[in-house]
């Protein structure tokens, strides 16, 4: 069923033909029609809440069509600078959205995705090719702050299920901004509050693993061996269906192994970590120096 990222959707399962499924959170119904190889869902009335639905709908027959074709999901940003492919692996609070702001700041950096990505093997250069599947983008107020000059915190009262025309025509929002809350965000607003241009794919460059550390001042970049970036790639590997490795899951429809595509990817990409301490958002972008090193390592 669902994977909503890894989390625990909370929905409602009646096994029957039709399996349905409740969504409490935007209050629709899916109904699975086995025979049929169909999906219905239900809503109440139409609302702008049942584009989400849809959305999730397609991304998880997406997901099982990726996997199908050799392609691995990762729980992790994309994003291009220079026309080079970064993927920024790593689990919630590694400061991830806080990084793909930052990276975009960059007038040579692209939008890809942020928070899953999909890497294919590309036959054209023996390499591999970076793209994504469109989630919404949650960004915490600790992200918020760090960024003063972007609109972030003017904006509270978009909603990520508003087109960008619907949401750029709501008056000012006047009322103090509730810090409780994440904003959240279709990548559309995302990248139309930043100015930034989306991408489509990229030639992967580098993988990237941050991690927030407060106690040292800027940012290290620190090469990881072939093994720690294969370890680290499979704990973001995404399944369709399922939040583990399985191995009766694994192999692809070209009888290919995930894990064996992450065993290639971590040999023919170099894996950095990426320390993020205080004032790390004051100084270039890391993408920029990694960009311009030519060839790939392993």
């Amino acid at each position: 069923m669902f994977g909503f990222q890894g989390q625990d959707s909370g929905c409602l399962e009646w096994r029957d033909e039709p399996l349905t499924v409740l969504d409490p959170e935007i209050e629709v119904f899916y109904r699975f029609f086995s025979h049929l190889a169909s999906v219905e869902i239900l809503a109440s009335k139409h609302r702008p809440s049942v584009r989400v639905a849809l959305l999730r709908m397609v991304r998880e027959i997406a997901s099982r069509h990726l996997a199908h074709q050799g392609q691995a999901q990762f729980h992790a940003a994309a994003l291009s600078h220079g026309g080079q492919g970064f993927l920024v692996c790593g689990p919630r609070r590694a400061g991830k959205t806080s990084f793909v702001t930052h990276a975009l700041l960059d007038s040579a950096s692209r939008f890809i995705s942020n928070d899953r990505a999909i890497v294919a093997p590309d036959m054209a250069d023996d390499g591999f090719m970076l793209s994504g599947m469109p989630t919404l983008v949650a960004i915490r107020q600790g992200t918020i702050d760090l960024f003063p000059g972007l609109p972030l915190a003017r904006v509270r009262h978009w909603r990520a299920r508003m087109t960008l025309a619907e949401a750029l025509a709501l008056p000012e929002f006047a009322s103090a901004a509730d810090k409780s809350t994440k904003l959240v965000l279709s990548p559309v607003q995302f990248c139309h509050l930043l100015g930034v241009q989306p991408a489509a794919k990229a030639p992967l460059r580098a993988l990237l693993f941050p991690r927030v550390d407060t106690a040292i001042r800027g940012a290290r970049l620190t090469p990881l061996a072939r093994g720690e970036v294969a370890e680290r790639l499979k704990a973001e590997l995404l399944l369709p269906g399922s939040d583990a490795l399985d191995s009766d899951r694994l192999s692809t429809g070209s009888g290919t192994s995930v894990l064996d595509l992450v065993t290639a990817l971590s040999a023919r990409c170099p894996g950095f970590e990426c320390v993020l301490g205080a004032g790390a958002y004051l100084q270039q972008s890391m993408l920029s120096g990694l960009s311009s090193q030519s060839g790939r390592t392993g």
